[in-house]
């Protein structure tokens, strides 16, 4: 099996019905699911998990590694007769006494539970109480699956309706001399979009059920399919709408996930009394900034790797001993950039829209910082944003003083805004653009491989060096004369000292501050 997955994550899926029952409910004559309080609909974990099973079963049944995929949860299929399979991989019977077991192999939990988790995919993937080994006093009889389900709930409140039918077709004989017909009834839902919300956990993949990459791109594929292949009269017209994935990029994850739920906002048009499709919803669904936990107090500013890639040393004064010296260059620059960083201010020119002073974090670069602006330029195969309808692409603009120039230095800083935006919005940004108020002209930067690489690896070089506290030597060049830093960074320390000349320079300094006295 590959090795479990590394990453977190959560996801919302979003799934309708129409003219069906997507969840009966037995206590209430299974009519369908409702929250009596609100009137809003449900469906439970256990229903969608089902749906899973049934797709991941029916799609590995005949594939070359099928013995790894069986599914446990199973119609017609005993618990215990899976359980023995792994007893007797392991030289037991479901008759020996499990307790002596341990008692002889005190791993023997462990191998029972890697056995059952590694030939059938839903204990993998949602866990497992397999009951032979809870009666057996074996710890491995609870599994926690790295993947749980919360209940599913509809938008908008839903308005079951029963609906009467007929059949021609008598069941008895003296019934058939009495009426030419039955009479019967079904539940409905006439429309109902639903949400469900999901947890993948990376750290019970690694400790518990080796849940992998692999099994992860199975289950999306499962949930997006679900419906596809099961589909009956009772259930009506249902299908997997959207499904909204946030990967975190470690293991403990980089976000509350009701934070990122709620940057999940579904709502129908307000034109709308009661909705009957999907496209009677906003754009379906509407996904804001995903707002991150703040930056961690080591996480560098942005901004440092224009600086870094200017002078290493510059940049480790400024950032890490807290020098700075204001010149014509950086009070100008300061100026300019506080034009553009008004976040109060936000405009709309028809297919554009433009932001500014935006908060960015990358969680791999480990920087943060603001842009200057981002531009979102409507397009079809975009991102959606909250309270505006259309797709949209992002478009970073960073402002800088003077003209373009020959190094990459404000190109390495573009870029790290880009791929922060990137990691917050789940998108792909190919370029942006460096505006320098000294030619008025706009330099496109296209977002390549080598740029991306650049920028990781500066990043890190960077981090390395805060981790370090290290300040690089002193190494002038034609550039220092254009930073404001010459002379605390005392470049001319390179250069031998006169001693005499000191000396001389120093006597007569004091020669000069002292006062003649006795003269009235």
């Amino acid at each position: 099996m590959s090795a479990p997955i590394k990453n977190r994550y959560d996801f919302v899926i979003l799934f309708d019905v129409e003219n069906g029952n997507p969840n009966g409910d037995p206590d209430a004559g299974n009519m369908p699911r409702i929250d009596p309080e609100t009137g809003y609909g449900l469906v439970t974990d256990v229903c969608l998990k089902r749906k899973i099973r049934n797709y991941v079963e029916t799609l590995k049944e005949d594939a070359p590694d099928a013995d790894n995929y069986r599914i446990y949860v199973k119609e017609g299929v005993p618990l215990n007769r899976s359980d023995a399979e792994a007893l007797e991989h392991n030289g037991l019977t479901p008759k020996d006494d499990l307790k002596k077991a341990k008692k002889s192999d005190p791993d023997i939990d462990r191998k029972l539970r890697d056995y059952m988790c590694e030939h059938f995919y839903d204990i993998r993937t949602f866990g497992a109480v397999m009951t032979t080994f809870v009666k057996g006093a074996l710890n491995c009889g609870q599994v926690r699956g790295p993947v749980q389900l919360s209940f599913a709930r509809s938008v908008d409140p839903i308005v079951p309706q029963e609906v009467t039918i007929t059949r021609v077709a008598i069941t008895t004989e003296a019934d058939a001399e009495k009426k030419n017909s039955e009479m019967g009834n079904k539940h409905i839902v006439p429309y109902g979009l639903y949400r469900a919300e999901g947890y993948v956990s990376a750290n019970l993949a690694r400790k518990t059920t080796g849940f992998s990459e692999e099994d992860l791109q199975l289950l999306w594929q499962a949930i997006l399919n679900m419906f596809e292949n099961d589909h009956s009269a009772a259930r009506g017209k249902m299908a997997v709408r959207e499904l909204i994935i946030f990967k975190h990029d470690s293991e403990l994850g980089n976000a509350p996930a009701y934070k990122l739920f709620d940057a999940v906002t579904v709502a129908h048009k307000a034109e709308v009394v009661a909705p009957r499709s999907y496209q009677d919803y906003t754009g379906g669904c509407t996904l804001r900034e995903v707002p991150l936990m703040d930056a961690p107090d080591d996480y560098l500013q942005m901004s440092g790797i224009q600086h870094f890639a200017f002078c290493r040393r510059q940049w480790a004064l400024i950032h890490l001993e807290q020098q700075w010296a204001e010149n014509l260059r950086t009070t100008e620059g300061q100026l300019n950039h506080a034009r553009c960083h008004d976040d109060t201010r936000t405009e709309r020119r028809g297919d554009l829209l433009i932001t500014r002073g935006m908060r960015v974090t990358s969680h791999r670069l480990r920087m943060s910082g603001n842009c200057d602006v981002v531009e979102f330029r409507a397009c079809a195969d975009g991102i959606p944003l909250q309270s505006t309808p259309g797709r949209w692409q992002p478009y970073p603009v960073e402002y800088k003083h003077g003209h373009a120039k020959e190094t990459d230095a404000d190109r390495l800083q573009l870029c790290a805004q880009a791929m922060a935006l990137e990691e917050m919005l789940v998108c792909h940004i190919p370029e942006g653009a460096l505006y320098y108020c000294e030619t008025k002209r706009r330099e496109v930067v296209p977002f390549t491989d080598e740029l991306r690489s650049t920028t990781r690896q500066m990043a890190d070089e960077m981090n390395q060096y805060f981790a370090r506290g290290y300040t690089p030597k002193v190494k002038p060049g034609k550039h220092c004369n254009a930073c404001s830093l010459k002379e605390l960074c005392l470049p001319k320390l390179c250069q031998k000292a006169d001693a005499k000349a000191y000396l001389r320079r120093y006597l007569d300094e004091t020669a000069t501050e002292v006062t003649p006295c006795g003269n009235s």
